[in-house]
Parts: structure tokens; sequence; C-alpha cells
């Protein structure tokens, strides 16, 4: 009996505490109007092209394009510095390495664009472009090929075919002309050569050899394109590699005893990201030439000419505007009011019809509204014996200018190798202009003493 009374007393005892259990489990009601809703999706970033990152590139728009390819080397875990294909199409041959690098350039670059006065452009056949150059002849001459390979065996040329334009001197005795490798895979490089007093050609020789980083490294992609200034010295080229914007870019060389310095990039406007070249300077004309084909003009070439300038003055780097100038989209906007076109013009016409217009050696202010325009004016010899002295002496300050900016350029770079030097023609600078008065005024005293 008590078995069966303790049997029904856990019963009920579980009953009651599963009932009291059950109600302290509070199970709310959420209608749908309460639930959270879901947030909506972004939509997500579209992948950066490589399309892209040139584009902007091209555009001169430099810190937008490294944003755009810091981004375009991590959507592909490929770090710079790695031979990788980036380009999206399938034979594309650029790389992050090469296109970072060539945005460090161009940053560099457009922070010291000249000041250039433009005059006009001209639009070209590709072919032969370099024949609309018009230069005087005491600034030499641009010839095809055949002007080497005319005078020059094949054994001489030691497995490299001429490329045109080949640079003449004024005198007709010496050369200068780019060479492509008859066999693959070797770069293009230059050669000069000289005419003995047996009437023939002295055995070519290649310049730039002691620059590896110029002639052999396989980012290298060629030289072409030498012009000699009449001065026998300063040196004008087109050249690829890792120091250029865009294929090829126009550099600046000054010869020193056998060989030539450590060429320079000239920077902006006559480089752009495309290619750049045959930049030739007439002082007798006082005009410039160089080709592009920035313009993108099938089959054709933009042939740009320029009024050269004794100083190198840049725009502010911070100016309202500078790509355009940087670019040159537009010439008429580098005329200046007191820009000598017309002058440059005529003198230009004058290579047409010698006989009708006179091109001016100098002029030389003389008390009476007397101007000398040539050598051939002066009625004393002394005279003139000083004023060719006079002349040498500004190609001399020129020249000492010219080397002074270029181992600036190289000490804000981080070279110091060449601060003692710069001091040195620095010193050199500041007393020339004296000198240079002092022999003027000579030229002209002895000149007047003798009418």
């Amino acid at each position: 009996m008590w078995e069966n009374i303790l049997f029904h007393s856990m019963r009920k005892f579980s009953s009651i505490y599963l009932t009291l259990a059950l109600s302290m489990v509070t199970i709310p009601f959420v209608s749908d109007a309460a639930k959270p809703k879901a947030k909506p999706r972004k939509p997500a970033t579209p992948a950066v092209t490589f399309e892209q990152v040139k584009s902007l590139f091209d555009t001169y728009r430099f810190d937008e394009a490294q944003e755009k390819l810091d981004a375009y080397v991590d959507r592909r875990g490929t770090p710079l510095g790695e031979e990788v294909n980036i380009g999206d199409g399938e034979n594309a041959e650029d790389n992050a390495e090469v296109l970072a690098k060539q945005i460090v350039v161009g940053r560099a670059m457009l922070d010291r664009v000249e000041k250039l006065v433009v005059i006009d452009s001209l639009i070209v056949d590709a072919d032969d472009f370099f024949k609309a150059y018009r230069l005087s002849p005491q600034s030499g001459s641009l010839q095809d090929a055949s002007a080497v390979t005319d005078v020059i065996s094949a054994d001489a040329l030691d497995g490299y075919t001429p490329v045109g334009p080949v640079y003449i001197s004024e005198e007709q005795d010496y050369m200068m002309w780019a060479g492509k490798a008859n066999e693959y895979g070797r770069p293009m490089v230059m050669f000069e050569s000289d005419l003995l007093s047996d009437g023939k050609w002295s055995t070519p020789q290649r310049l730039f050899e002691q620059y590896p980083s110029l002639n052999l490294d396989e980012t290298f992609s060629g030289i072409a394109s030498p012009f000699l200034m009449s001065d026998g010295v300063t040196l004008y080229y087109a050249a690829g590699g890792e120091q250029s914007l865009g294929g090829l870019d126009i550099f600046i060389s000054r010869r020193d005893g056998d060989g030539f310095l450590q060429p320079t990039n000239i920077g902006m406007p006559y480089n752009s990201p495309y290619d750049d070249y045959m930049l030739a300077i007439d002082e007798v004309t006082g005009v410039g030439w160089w080709a592009t084909d920035r313009n993108r003009i099938p089959g054709k070439v933009t042939i740009y000419r320029f009024i050269p300038s004794e100083l190198r003055v840049n725009y502010p780097p911070d100016m309202e505007g500078l790509i355009d100038y940087a670019k040159l989209a537009s010439v008429n906007a580098t005329h200046t009011s007191d820009a000598p076109i017309p002058a440059r013009l005529k003198a230009l016409k004058a290579l047409d019809s010698p006989t009708d217009e006179k091109v001016s050696d100098f002029e030389l202010a003389l008390p009476g509204n007397v101007i000398y325009t040539s050598f051939d004016d002066f009625r004393s010899n002394e005279a003139r014996r000083y004023m060719e002295q006079y002349m040498q002496a500004v190609d001399a300050r020129e020249a000492d200018m010219q080397d002074l900016r270029e181992l600036r350029e190289a000490y804000r770079n981080g070279d110091r190798s060449g601060e003692s030097r710069i001091k040195e023609i620095e010193k050199r600078v500041e007393t020339s202009y004296e000198d240079l008065t002092k022999r003027l005024n000579l030229v002209i005293t002895t000149e007047l003493h003798s009418r």
C-alpha cells in the first residue's frame, strides 16, 4: 500500500514540476514587420585593368596611374620586381616593374617642364620624315642610310646595318649613325666615322660602350637619330631603356676626349609616353626641330619647330594647366608677345632663297645705328679676330652653363661626386660675364678706331 501511495505522489510531483518549468519558458511573438531587414549588398568594385592604368599614364596622370597600378598588382598577387606579364591581352609585353619605373620618370619630368616657345608643327609621312627638316649648311645635314653603305663596306660595319637618318658634318668629313644588329636580340647602337686623308672612311667606332645600362641590359630598346651640334661636342639622340618615359626619349650628352659623358634625358615637353626623336638645332636660323608620334596618326609623325633657349627655364611645378604644356596640347599657348617667331620663319625662308635673304652670323650694334651681322662687315682684321675670340668665349660659357645644369641635376638626385666641379664651374661662370663684356668692348673700340 505504501508503495502505491509513493508512486502516485511522485507522478503528481513530476507533473506539477513539468508544468511549472514550461510556464517559465517564454517564447516571444515576432511579427514580420519587426524582423530585421537584410543589409543591401554593396556592388563589387570593378577590377582594375592594365588598359586603365596605361590610359592614366599616357595622359600624364602619373599619381593616379600609380594608385591604379598598385591595385592592379594586388589583384594579380604578383609583387614588383618579378618579370611577369601584367597585360590583359595575350600578347602584351608590359610588366608592372617597367611601368612603375616609367611612372617615377614621368613624375620627375612633370616637375621640370621647360618653358618652350614652339613655333608650329608639321604632319609628315613617317618614312623619311627627316627630309622635312630645313638646316643651314653650317649645321650639317641629315641623310638616309645609303650615305654610310655607299662608302663603308659591310665587313667594316661588323654585323650592323646602318639606319637613317645619318648625321653628316658641314665639311662632310664626319658621320654618325645608328646601326641595327643583324643578329636577332641585340639592340641598336651608335657609330661614328671620319674621312681620312686618303679619301677613305675610318673603321666605324661604337659609342657609349662605357654605359652598359644604355647598351646592354634587357630593357634597352635601341638608340637612334643622332645630331651633333656645330661645336662638335654637344650630341642629341634618341634612346629607350630605364631612363626613358616612353619608347624612345631624347637625350643629350657631351664629348669628353675620345668618348661622351653620361647622357641626360632632356625631359618635357620634348619627351612623351610615346616615341620622341631626332632633335636638331640650327644655330644659324635659331630654329630647333624634333619628331614625335605622340599624336598617334597612322603612318605619320609630328615635327615640332621651336626656338631654343640659351638657359633652361621651367614652368612652376604647381602651375595650373601644367600637363597641357607638358604634352603640348596647344602650340599657340606657348607663344609669348616677345617671341621672335617672325624672324625665325624669315631665317628659314632664307634657306630656300639664299640670294634674296642673308642669314646673320650674329648681331653687333655699333654707334650710329650700325649693325654688323657677319665677319665680312669688319674693316679691321684685328677687330674681326677679337670678335671670333668673343664668340668662342660665348660658346665656352654656354658649355659651362649646360654642364652646371647637368651636375646640379645629378646632385639633386643624390650624386655628390660632382660637388667640387660644381663649385669650380660656378666660379668660372660668375667671372665669365665680366670677361665677355670686356671682350665685346674691345671689339667695338678696335673697329671704331679703324673707321
